[in-house]
């Protein structure tokens, strides 16, 4: 633990003391920038004395019961951001357990671990409870609540599970493993599938159904389960997208003229966190979906493969990548910076560090090799880092919208028991980043030249539209936009003109979260059902996909895959022991509850990782 003074937590930059927890051993130190938090420490429960008096002990070495509580304290007073008031913490704590008013315990309480001596009466209500464990774990999440951070929370073991593994994962799903977009025949953007706009596929994923069939980048997708023609954008969306493991998947593909017939089945695939290829010759185009654990390797290879091919110019495609580890960030910026160059600056109460560039990058040179970064609203902290030190050192031009506006970076901690399977994880905010010149990402980052470009463009079409912002055309020729404002802005549903959430309306059916209760309506003033939902959550968060069948009722449920997963990552328990209601309708506190609870996945889920 850091040294105290006056019952505050002070920037130990001078001062020293004595580690006090022996239970508390390190694994690894990464700060992540992303919308998740990297895995910093383990924490276990180990033997200890006890004060049979009180009936209390010290977090040397908790029980299983007391092993997130402890946690939760060592990790507030030696990593978060800003300073802390310890007997402020025990209060929350004690509250949070209070307001619970969990059953009576009857009987001898068991030990309970003592994180400081200001958690004397936490100890009390804990004790008073008869399921210890909980009692704890409630007052950990009040105390790291209290921070008032959206970052810091206590995650259960499901989500902690799924959270780390999609760290080192990168985005998963359950589909055939298959990236496409839409492409006219007339080689330019098109929104609604025909015979001259096609469906072509960019990405094969490594090691699915998709490569084994023999899938190939190029290929046009004729039928996906149904023929595809006639489909806008919005409609093909989550086509890769499906309900359950194994599902049949018939697939027709046109390739040199010949059509050919496929059937796969689903499996659990994971998109490469960097793909690239060389559009028209000389334009060097990467997608850099996350800062995953071997994304700084696979990028600099692919880089070098595209200076090896002498493109003139580069785009590096960062939106919806929500971040990732901040030291693979850091190599990847790198690349790009000159010797002595600022890559970010870091901030806490306890220290201050400047990351400088301590050689040329390969593509450094921004006179023989310009760059364009292309972002949107869903590009996020490790992605707005990238985009500050681009900025700031004149390294390039930002295309696309306003990024999210994360500028923190989370460390995470897990917490493990006597046999060693995890408790749960605590997630805190541990530094703000800023790049050359102090900038933040508070607020969003502004692009240079503003272009809301559709998730259903080609890459081709991507790296035309950003190259454009780099050398802008000096004829008066028409311009050939790929962004969305090509794509009509009239509503998408017939039913919502006089709705005040129409525009949200159209997002939902952009981001494929729902298709409207009808081919061309969105039933406004309908009630949703808890089935419903769990679907427009499961969709919205990119929840994993779960094996397990936890309620007795949804069998028949369409939305029954997504009602396991809103479980699975502990969003809610159901509507009684053992069913989910999927056909009563959500009411307003119930919606409240989904959303409060799901607040730490849309900001660590589906990268699932965390740290900028």
């Amino acid at each position: 633990m850091k040294c105290l003074r006056r019952n505050r937590i002070l920037p130990a930059k001078t001062q020293s003391c004595t580690a006090t927890s022996s239970a508390v051993a390190i694994i690894w130190l990464l700060v992540t920038l992303l919308f998740a938090s990297v895995t910093v420490l383990s924490f276990a429960p180990a033997s200890s004395a006890q004060d049979s008096a009180t009936n209390q002990t010290d977090c040397t070495g908790p029980t299983d019961d007391f092993v997130l509580l402890c946690l939760a304290f060592d990790a507030i007073v030696n990593h978060f951001v800003d300073e802390v008031v310890i007997a402020d913490l025990a209060k929350a704590a004690q509250q949070g357990v209070i307001r619970a008013n969990l059953v009576r315990h009857v009987g001898h309480a068991p030990t309970c671990a003592l994180p400081a001596p200001e958690f004397e009466a936490v100890c009390v209500e804990i004790n008073k409870a008869a399921d210890t464990r909980r009692a704890a774990s409630l007052a950990a999440a009040a105390m790291l609540a209290s921070l008032n951070d959206s970052q810091t929370s206590l995650l259960a073991p499901t989500l902690a599970s799924s959270y780390l593994r999609g760290l080192e994962m990168g985005r998963s799903r359950l589909g055939i493993g298959i990236e496409f977009a839409l492409w006219g025949a007339n080689d330019k953007p098109c929104f609604v599938l025909s015979d001259t706009c096609l469906l072509t596929i960019v990405e094969v994923y490594a090691k699915s159904p998709a490569e084994a069939a023999g899938l190939r980048v190029g290929d046009v997708i004729v039928e996906y389960g149904m023929p595809v023609s006639g489909r806008a954008c919005r409609d093909v969306s989550d086509l890769d997208n499906r309900e359950r493991l194994n599902e049949p998947v018939s697939i027709v593909v046109r390739r040199d003229g010949v059509d050919v017939d496929l059937s796969l089945k689903t499996a659990a695939v994971v998109a490469p966190a960097v793909s690239s290829r060389v559009v028209d010759g000389r334009i060097g185009y990467m997608q850099l979906d996350a800062f995953t654990t071997e994304a700084d390797a696979l990028f600099e290879a692919q880089l070098k493969t595209l200076l090896d091919a002498e493109v003139e110019s580069i785009v590096i495609d960062l939106r919806n990548n929500r971040g990732g580890y901040l030291h693979i960030t850091r190599n990847i910026v790198d690349l790009f910076l000159k010797e002595g160059e600022l890559n970010h600056r870091t901030q806490s109460v306890r220290e201050e560090t400047s990351v400088v560039a301590d050689a040329n990058g390969i593509a450094s040179d921004s006179d023989t090799l310009p760059m364009a970064l292309v972002v949107n609203n869903r590009t996020a902290s490790g992605s707005e880092l990238f985009a500050l030190a681009m900025r700031g050192n004149n390294r390039a031009t930002i295309v696309g919208t306003r990024t999210y506006g994360k500028s923190t970076g989370q460390a995470t901690f897990r917490g493990m028991a006597a046999n060693g399977s995890l408790l749960g994880a605590v997630r805190i905010t541990a530094l703000r980043f800023f790049g050359p010149e102090d900038s933040s990402a508070v607020g969003g980052i502004k692009p240079d030249k503003v272009a809301d470009i559709s998730d259903c463009v080609h890459p081709r079409g991507i790296a035309r539209e950003a190259v454009a912002a780099l050398a802008p055309r000096t004829d008066s020729s028409p311009s050939d936009s790929v962004t969305a404002d090509t794509v009509p802005t009239n509503n998408y549903f017939t039913d919502i003109a006089d709705s005040p959430f129409a525009n949200a309306i159209n997002w939902l059916l952009q981001a494929g979260i729902t298709k409207g209760c009808g081919p061309t309506t969105f039933c406004p003033n309908q009630p949703v059902t808890r089935g419903q939902m769990a679907a427009f959550l499961s969709r919205a968060l990119q929840l994993p996909a779960t094996d397990q069948d936890f309620f007795s009722d949804d069998s028949r449920s369409t939305f029954q895959d997504h009602i396991n997963r809103l479980r699975h990552a502990s969003i809610t328990t159901g509507c009684g022991p053992t069913t989910f209601c999927p056909n009563q309708p959500v009411t307003r506190e119930q919606m409240a509850a989904f959303l409060y609870r799901a607040r730490d996945l849309l900001d660590a889920l589906h990268q699932v990782g965390p740290q900028l």
